[in-house]
């Protein structure tokens, strides 16, 4: 069974404030309205691109079928609102291992959200998954995000050198890990 399969099997996934839900494209269009406003940089040191918006529906549709990643809109289970989302991509069966990404919408920065998000990923991984290590990567300058998985209690576990384009200039990427056995 796939890593989406077995995710799709426990949503809509409750925990303290929030909601995880599959992505839909209306929340989809909205993220991406807001994250257009972001410097794409700090997001990714990955290839940006930039789609058409006749684009977006069929982008969306091949996005969600890719069988080992998995996207996550985030809800506040008190109001409803969208916060944010989170992605699981580069699903290692072999090796037990993903990688994580976040985005939450500016208004619900700074209120232990992204902890919590976080927090909620771990539960899925380690308890529903059978994941051994959680990963993610992030920009030497991102404070943060270095500053959300360093209180996630992730540990530093590699420096990739001069990887992320900021502004035409190079930084270091950081690789940040999370065991199942620190769960």
């Amino acid at each position: 069974m796939y890593i989406k399969e077995k995710i799709e099997m426990i949503l809509p996934f409750n925990l303290k404030r929030l909601r995880f839900e599959k992505i839909n494209f209306n929340d989809f269009l909205l993220l991406r309205e807001e994250m257009k406003l972001e410097p794409m940089s700090l997001l990714s040191c990955r290839p940006i691109n930039d789609k058409a918006e006749e684009n977006l529906k069929s982008y969306f549709e091949e996005m969600m079928e890719q069988k080992n990643s998995f996207v996550f809109s985030i809800y506040n289970l008190e109001d409803s609102n969208l916060l944010g989302r989170f992605s699981i991509f580069d699903f290692n069966l072999r090796n037990k291992a993903l990688e994580i990404g976040f985005f939450l919408l500016k208004p619900y920065r700074r209120l232990g959200y992204a902890e919590e998000m976080v927090e909620g990923i771990k539960k899925i991984c380690f308890e529903i998954l059978d994941i051994n290590k959680i990963s993610a990567q992030t920009g030497s300058f991102n404070r943060s995000s270095i500053a959300l998985l360093e209180k996630s209690e992730f540990q530093r576990d590699g420096i990739l050198r001069e990887h992320h384009e900021k502004n035409g200039e190079l930084f270091d990427d950081y690789i940040y890990s999370f065991l199942r056995k620190d769960y």
